[in-house]
């Protein structure tokens, strides 16, 4: 059985993977650093002498047992990627062990060596796949509530919680303020008069304040501790990079005003992208000496579901320069795959994105074609994506509704040059349990389809 992170390259590389690539399963994110914390000191790694412990009855320990079609290791890492974006804090992790003091179907989890939770899950020797996965949820459901109920004993992470401030404002490192609806998924910059922070793009350098990029070394070393209790052999060091540069420019002044700038104040605009594109520069520089990251995952969003924000000639005039720049870089000094988040419609764009330097196109939504541009493009360009969250992350989704969706994107878009995942650019999902249930349907095509 292939490593995840063999099978993604045998995936996008059209090699012969033995599984579908699912979701992030082979991304190990680093989120944290000097930069994006605004020097708040980096969280403490989590250690080995105080995990979380999980412990299996007899009947349970199959769960786990990835040749008797187990994959609830796969589930808890998941798990604790989505908590960690979800709540702001590191996860410790969490040991796997049989226990044959418990009955044959139930677990227990403990924290610090101290027992918080038990329960039974299932009914008999759980034979079928069907039985095996809902005990496999049942007790994955159990740990996020009380993760969630203890969130503040874990150690903060310097990434800010996504979920845990769904309402109220914030004002980020650009002086952008950021407002959490919780009827909207995700956070969205202010921009009414008051707020706006680049009024005038003719006067961008009086007007825009350049985060510190001066941090210590101590805060860079720090900050990448935790890197070393990664396996490089299994997964890929990953290296989250947000906003992009078009996201910045639409966040300083909105999203009318950064259009028309395009075609009202050129030059300005073209300094500014020049501006943004010097402080990434800086910025990617100290990622690459400090993380030294197998994989770089970038977001900019470049268009709605619908349609580009751009024409492609004007995307290669003021937007691919900077990421020639950057996805170059990157390239020279040791990442060796790129992918880009822009949970848009793009189609138009993917013959640019090839040019940058771009190894896979994360967050396609199905109005791209998918399969039309697999065909087209495979080889030179992977697909990551193509499972719309605002299909399938709905109040009232059901199992039989992801069902379905995973499985006509998988057949659709074939094995080759295409990881099925939702297209939200990072892993968990608005509403709870949806995420999982994605991910057990991929499984399921897995076992179908190879």
């Amino acid at each position: 059985m292939l490593t995840k992170r063999q099978n993604m390259l045998e995936t996008i590389r059209g090699g012969k993977p033995d599984r579908f690539v699912n979701q992030f399963e082979a991304l190990e994110f680093i989120y944290g650093n000097p930069v994006s914390s605004g020097g708040r000191p980096p969280a403490p790694p989590a250690t080995d002498d105080a995990p979380i412990k999980l412990r299996l009855g007899y009947n349970l320990i199959k769960l786990a047992d990835p040749s008797q079609g187990g994959d609830l290791t796969d589930r808890l890492l998941a798990l604790r990627r989505e908590l960690g974006m979800e709540l702001g804090v590191i996860i410790p992790a969490m040991q796997l062990k049989d226990d044959v003091s418990l009955g044959s179907n139930e677990f227990a989890i403990s924290i610090d060596g101290t027992e918080v939770s038990r329960g039974t899950v299932g009914d008999g020797a759980l034979e079928d796949g069907a039985a095996k996965d809902n005990a496999a949820a049942a007790i994955v459901d159990s740990l996020r509530t009380l993760m969630r109920l203890r969130a503040d004993d874990f150690p903060k992470s310097a990434a800010p919680p996504m979920m845990a401030m769904r309402e109220g404002r914030m004002v980020n490192q650009w002086g952008v303020t950021i407002q959490f609806s919780p009827d909207l998924p995700g956070p969205f910059p202010v921009h009414d008069e008051e707020h706006i922070v680049l009024k005038d793009i003719t006067k961008w350098r009086e007007q825009v304040k350049f985060p510190n990029l001066k941090y210590p070394r101590e805060d860079w070393e720090a900050a990448a501790e935790p890197i070393k209790n990664i396996d490089r052999n299994e997964v890929f060091v990953t290296a989250m990079m947000a906003p992009g540069i078009f996201d910045h420019l639409h966040y300083l002044m909105g999203m009318e005003n950064a259009l028309l700038s395009f075609y009202e104040e050129p030059e300005a605009l073209k300094e500014l992208l020049a501006a943004l594109t010097a402080w990434e520069m800086e910025y990617i520089s100290y990622i690459c000496e400090y993380f030294k990251p197998d994989v770089v995952f970038h977001h900019d969003d470049w268009g709605s579901h619908r349609s580009t924000f751009m024409s492609p000639d004007m995307f290669e005039e003021f937007i691919l320069p900077a990421y020639k720049q950057i996805y170059g870089y990157f390239k020279a000094n040791g990442v060796e795959l790129i992918i880009h988040h822009s949970d848009s419609y793009a189609a138009t764009l993917v013959p640019h994105m090839i040019e940058a330097g771009i190894d896979v196109f994360q967050g396609c939504v199905d109005t791209n074609d998918v399969p039309a541009l697999i065909k087209q493009y495979g080889g030179k360009i992977s697909f990551m994506g193509n499972i719309n969250n605002g299909t399938v992350d709905v109040p009232d989704w059901t199992d039989a509704l992801i069902a379905e969706t995973v499985e006509k994107s998988c057949r659709e878009c074939g094995k080759l040059y295409y990881i099925p995942c939702c297209t939200a650019g990072g892993p968990g999902s608005s509403y709870p349990g949806v995420f999982d249930a994605v991910t057990r349907e991929i499984n399921r095509m897995s076992e179908e389809m190879f």
